[in-house]
């Protein structure tokens, strides 16, 4: 197997099982997360830099930073996936803004080893074209599975 795509309902626990795999396994990739206000979305860079991908409008929705996710795209084009696992927390529709952000993701889940990767549920083009890279597999994640999804997916990782 190449790859793991997780989703599942906001707050259920996909970044907490990412965050738990992360202790066992080197990695590069990146997450996502909001400041101490919920106002900005920062991208940041394991290891790394930090961006602003997006901010609350005055309407409360979220708006990208178009220019944050470009700045992305060039760091991912340095990226060197070698054996440690590519880990990706996580991709939604705000990267609908930059067609190359997402090309230099769909060459890093490509040519990765093995990749753990954070989707949101709603789907959409770019969504959809990451689901149809082979030799992956899409596991929803419930308050009911998320427990035992921490030892399978170690499990499947290290053996991978």
């Amino acid at each position: 197997m190449k790859g793991i795509f997780l989703t599942g309902d906001k707050g259920v626990g996909k970044s907490t099982i990412v965050k738990n795999l992360m202790q066992h396994f080197p990695g590069y990739g990146f997450l996502t997360f909001f400041d101490s206000s919920k106002s900005e979305l920062i991208l940041k860079i394991i290891g790394g830099q930090s961006f602003l991908i997006a901010r609350r409008n005055s309407t409360g929705k979220m708006e990208p930073v178009k220019t944050g996710f470009d700045s992305v795209a060039r760091k991912l084009e340095e990226f060197d996936p070698g054996e440690k696992l590519l880990i990706i927390d996580e991709l939604g529709s705000l990267e609908l803004c930059s067609k190359k952000f997402q090309e230099e993701v769909k060459n890093l889940l490509l040519k990765s080893r093995f990749f753990l990767c954070v989707i949101q549920k709603r789907e959409n083009e770019f969504i959809k074209s990451l689901l149809k890279i082979e030799d992956t597999t899409l596991i929803t994640v419930t308050k009911t599975n998320r427990n035992y999804l921490v030892n399978l997916l170690f499990e499947k990782i290290k053996g991978s």
